[in-house]
């Protein structure tokens, strides 16, 4: 897993362009609340932690307001449009082709981080939009917090990704030669305990560990045959691992630490590979 790229510019013009270029009544709305859209979009950019904490939107009793915000978003103006693409456009090459929060999916849609339904006021806020796959959109929907606790990793923000909290392992059950491959998350020495618990639930939410089970599972029987091909063919063990290492080592560079089809040939790497040929 690795940080998207946040696409830096100026939120309050950005808002402003967006409000310019609607038709009334809208754009009336917009000017009339300005301010206080600013000010939430302030409390977002510079004190981020604390919104998990807060209660409700600041229109939460208003009708109108809520439905012309939620419309920034819903009917775009050309401005907006333009960024909605540079979003996805400006990520690193590999989130370009696979959504952040799984790293299995493609990138086809933008999640809201902070739901557009309980706080309209974010609907157009960039830092606020995250590019990811349909069913992780789907799985995480409304539910970005529960207890007043943040529940998934907000993939601009957080900062932990370069910590270690995914590992696997290889598992032969008895009277089999071929092993399975677990997944399961460890905290590292050096990661805050909030932040692990945020990877805990993000995992928990989006079934990741039965699907990186399922993915890794498929990928490994492959990787198995391979190897004992490469035994028979007098290739050295050495070498074997050698090569698992160098593809382990591609993939984190490009996909970070906490990828799982890196985690994989780690595991291979420093397996007795010898107890499966």
């Amino acid at each position: 897993m690795i940080n998207c790229n946040y696409l830096e510019c100026n939120e309050v013009i950005l808002f402003n362009n967006i409000t310019e270029e609607k038709n009334d009544p809208y754009k009336t709305t917009l000017r009339i609340i300005n301010v206080r859209v600013l000010a939430c979009y302030d409390e977002y950019l510079t004190n981020f932690e604390s919104l998990q904490e807060k209660l409700h939107s600041s229109f939460v009793t208003e009708v109108d307001e809520i439905d012309t915000l939620k419309k920034c978003y819903i009917n775009k103006t050309n401005t907006f449009k333009y960024v909605r693409g540079q979003i996805f456009k400006i990520q690193p090459d590999v989130l370009k082709n696979f959504c952040p929060y799984c790293l299995i999916g493609e990138p086809e849609t933008i999640d809201h981080y902070i739901t557009k339904n309980e706080f309209p006021e974010y609907s157009a806020l960039i830092k606020n939009l995250i590019p990811c796959c349909y069913s992780c959109n789907n799985k995480k929907d409304e539910i970005w917090r529960k207890n007043k606790k943040r529940r998934y990793i907000h993939f601009y923000n957080d900062t932990f990704l370069t910590e270690k909290f995914l590992h696997a392992k290889l598992v032969i059950k008895r009277g089999q030669t071929t092993p399975k491959i677990i997944f399961y998350l460890s905290k590292s020495i050096t990661m805050n305990a909030s932040d692990f618990r945020i990877v805990k639930m993000h995992f928990k939410d989006l079934e990741l560990l039965n699907k990186y089970n399922r993915k890794a599972n498929s990928l490994l029987s492959t990787e198995i045959q391979v190897i004992r091909q490469s035994i028979i063919d007098g290739i050295a063990i050495e070498d074997i691992n050698y090569n698992l290492n160098i593809r382990y080592n591609t993939l984190i560079n490009d996909y970070g630490i906490n990828y799982w089809s890196a985690i994989l040939y780690n595991v291979l790497a420093n397996y007795d590979i010898t107890r499966i040929s």
